[in-house]
């Protein structure tokens, strides 16, 4: 904090820290930042949408990284380390990243928080593979202690095959659905952390 001000440093949005297109930059800032939250009593916060922006219509594109899974899986990384530090401990501020396994695929860039934005689609094969989770398994990689969940079900009828041996994805929202929660950030991405449920 500004100790003329008694205020939080102003940084750039989350498209502003994208365009750095500079991780360690991005890492330096998340040290900062923590310094600034741990001396206000700050220790955990629900923080960064990994979400690769896929659909351009979302109205939450503007919370994001942007486009490219490389770059948003290379500044999640950085955010996490920056806010947590190679140990949590005293000095760190404890991450939530979201929304697993990437909000950016909601069908028509609809509101998922709404019954007309409640289905995520994966119309391409690897739709969910190489553009979604590739920033949630560095955001793993690198430690994170939470990851909050999606809030839509994702849609067969959307969709091409995307789980392993091409098994269907049962329709039902993030915060319950097996095959995401259970299979995938469990089993097949070995996420042992918190899981912030998020019903909608």
């Amino acid at each position: 904090m500004s100790e003329a001000t008694g205020q939080f440093s102003t940084w750039p949005g989350t498209l502003g820290l994208a365009a750095t297109a500079d991780p360690a930059l991005v890492k330096e800032f998340a040290q900062i930042a923590a310094k600034e939250w741990v001396a206000s009593g700050i220790h955990k916060g629900y923080m960064y949408q990994a979400d690769v922006a896929t659909e351009p219509r979302w109205t939450r594109v503007s919370g994001t990284f942007g486009e490219s899974p490389q770059l948003v899986s290379e500044i999640t990384k950085s955010l996490v380390e920056g806010f947590q530090g190679k140990k949590l401990g005293p000095d760190s501020v404890s991450m939530t990243v979201k929304h697993f396994p990437g909000d950016g695929a909601v069908d028509k860039g609809l509101d998922p928080h709404f019954a007309s934005g409640r289905f995520a689609a994966y119309p391409t094969p690897g739709s969910l593979t190489k553009y979604q989770l590739p920033s949630f398994e560095a955001a793993i990689k690198a430690g994170t202690t939470s990851i909050m969940n999606y809030y839509n079900a994702p849609s067969n009828a959307l969709s091409v095959p995307q789980l392993k041996g091409g098994a269907p994805f049962e329709e039902v929202g993030g915060a319950y659905n097996k095959a995401i929660i259970t299979d995938l950030l469990r089993k097949q991405l070995g996420f042992k952390g918190y899981l912030t449920s998020s019903p909608g």
